[in-house]
């Protein structure tokens, strides 16, 4: 039997967080059918603490119709490198990266399992998140703009006003033969490729969209929050910029580009106030 879906778990020194997620995943694990249609990926980035030991003891519990697999890396490869060899491990139709600093609402699986047999390109998971100050944000809706009654412009919303959504990996299930013809082109790889994973899956708008809310994305514990500048600035907009070349056409590329621009514009100007205040209180 062909897999259908693989949990991919990219972790590094998270032992609890990945122990909770684990557990969340055992749970889903019980009220699905077809065990022999998923694969389990967990891959370590070198961690120093008992991650090994919280995988073995998963593994040991879990059912035997589920295959799991550990990897872990010899040295820290970084997020980026780490989310790209769990695709290259990845044996199944569809990949699911699952952040272990999020939580996740139960039934969610049956949920992408159910898409995932629609033969989708691509599916979205509508979520909430927390940010930095532990506010809730969207959680009457979510991300998506329910007023729009299309799947086609529901996503279209989020690629001008709301394009981090489609970065953020928990919510994005894509399809593995598309991410094995990204890792084998000439595109340059940086911490925004799952978001260039989203837009390439969205290019035929052959989308599936769960629209409860299934997911609050922790914001305050994002692993590249050093990188927020670099990611921003230039890592979306590359991809942005590369969008014509997989077929999107130039109204769209103008309007995701001037959004996109103009968010990141404000998003500078909060990053530099807040370097200024930060180098003030120092002196």
């Amino acid at each position: 039997m062909s897999l259908l879906l693989s949990i991919c778990i990219p972790t590094f020194n998270r032992a609890e967080k990945l122990k909770e997620t684990l557990s969340y995943i055992s749970r889903e694990l019980s009220q699905v059918d077809n065990k022999k249609e998923l694969e389990i990926i967990i891959s370590d980035n070198a961690s120093s603490d008992n991650t090994t030991l919280i995988v073995k003891e998963f593994a040991e519990r879990s059912s035997t119709d589920v295959k799991i697999k550990y990897n872990k890396n010899q040295t820290n490869i970084g997020l980026l490198g780490n989310i790209i060899k769990l695709c290259e491990l990845s044996s199944a139709k569809y990949i699911w990266m699952v952040g272990d600093d999020d939580q996740y609402k139960s039934g969610l699986l049956n949920q992408i399992i159910n898409k995932c047999h629609k033969n989708y390109d691509f599916i979205f998971i509508n979520h909430c998140y927390i940010n930095k100050d532990f506010e809730t944000i969207s959680l009457e809706d979510g991300v998506i703009d329910k007023n729009l009654k299309e799947d086609k412009d529901k996503i279209k919303h989020l690629m001008t006003q709301k394009i981090g959504c489609l970065m953020f990996m928990s919510a994005n299930i894509w399809k593995r033969e598309y991410i094995k013809e990204i890792l084998k082109s000439k595109v340059k790889k940086n911490l925004a490729l799952p978001l260039f994973f989203s837009l390439y899956g969205s290019k035929d708008w052959n989308i599936g969209i769960i629209e409860d809310i299934s997911i609050i994305d922790e914001v305050k514990n994002i692993s590249w929050k050093d990188a927020l500048h670099q990611v921003y600035l230039y890592d979306i907009p590359y991809y942005v910029n590369n969008l014509h070349k997989i077929g999107y056409n130039k109204e769209l590329i103008k309007e995701i580009k001037n959004k996109t621009h103009e968010n990141l514009l404000k998003k500078r100007v909060k990053y530099k106030v807040r370097k200024f205040i930060k180098n003030f209180i120092k002196k």
